[in-house]
C-alpha cells in the first residue's frame, strides 16, 4: 500500500465514479483501475462496489465511514480504515 493508492481511493470515493477520478489524480482511468484493484488485492478486502450507476463503498469501508454513504467524506484517517479494517 502507499500514498498514491489511497489518493486513487480518496478521488474515487469523493466523485462516487471511477470515469470521474482520473482528473482528480492526473492518471489515466486504467491506471486509477489498476490502483484500485491492487490495494484491495494487497488488503484482501473488496473497499468499492462497482455498479451501472458509480461505485459505492463496500463491505468493511462502509462500516469505516461516519456521514452519508451518498456524499462520503473521509472524517477520520484513510490509515485508520484500513488498518482498522483489513
Amino acid at each position: 500500500m502507499n500514498l498514491g493508492q489511497l489518493e486513487v481511493l480518496v478521488a474515487i470515493v469523493n466523485s462516487g465514479s471511477l470515469s470521474e477520478s482520473p482528473e482528480v489524480v492526473s492518471l489515466t482511468q486504467s491506471a486509477v483501475s489498476f490502483s484500485l484493484s491492487r490495494l484491495e488485492a494487497e488488503l484482501g478486502v473488496t473497499l468499492l462496489e462497482r455498479g451501472r450507476q458509480g461505485v459505492a463503498l463496500g463491505g468493511i469501508s462502509k462500516e469505516r465511514f461516519k456521514g452519508n454513504p451518498d456524499a462520503p467524506q473521509f472524517q477520520i484517517p484513510v490509515s485508520e480504515i484500513l488498518t482498522n479494517g483489513a
